[in-house]
């Protein structure tokens, strides 16, 4: 068995103190039981026995009963939650702020994630929340549109570009169905 940070067997120590301690080693082997009758090496820094030692550890971290968990329901909890909430609203959110500005990158990319796997529920999602308040949602769509108009122009361009024939053929569909209501409605 090796000791120690120099990873010494008994046989590579020195068999007193002072050898041990002029050598730099942390433990050195007397080759005498120590008063409890182990026969194994001694520490440099304090002379104890390396068995008494790990025997008075194990002692020493004999683990306690835990005592039993007070069993609350969801409700009680809900409601402890709400009102620790209530009464750190200011320290919640201050400590939500750090945090968000510190892991902007990592939630914004879980973000765009989460969308890109739940697209449909995220539709029916904006779908309740448009038609809760719909004023609402068109004024922040005009706000949007009003902050981002370049950057929509630009990607409005683009997808006219590669998307021509698509465009046009929509468009020739469109016409033809419209001339053909203004003809059902001419013959009534």
């Amino acid at each position: 068995m090796e000791y120690g940070k120099n990873k010494l067997t008994i046989e590579e120590m020195y068999s007193t103190l002072k050898e041990g301690k002029d050598a730099g080693h942390s433990h050195y082997f007397k080759g005498v039981p120590c008063k409890h009758g182990h026969l194994s090496p001694r520490f440099v820094s304090n002379s104890a026995c390396v068995e008494c030692n790990r025997i008075a550890g194990r002692k020493a971290y004999v683990k306690k009963p835990r005592k039993p968990r007070k069993v609350i329901s969801k409700e009680e909890r809900a409601e402890k939650q709400r009102r620790y909430y209530l009464k750190n609203k200011e320290k919640l959110k201050l400590h939500k702020q750090k945090y968000y500005i510190k892991n902007k990158e990592r939630i914004l990319r879980k973000h765009r994630e989460w969308l890109k796997n739940n697209k449909e529920r995220e539709r029916e999602r904006e779908y309740k929340r448009y038609w809760k308040d719909p004023e609402k949602a068109i004024a922040r769509s005009k706000k949007y549109y009003k902050e981002h108009r370049e950057e929509i122009l630009v990607k409005k361009r683009e997808y006219r570009k590669k998307n021509k024939l698509w465009i046009r053929m929509m468009n020739r569909e469109y016409y033809l169905k419209k001339k053909k209501e203004r003809e059902e409605q001419s013959k009534k």
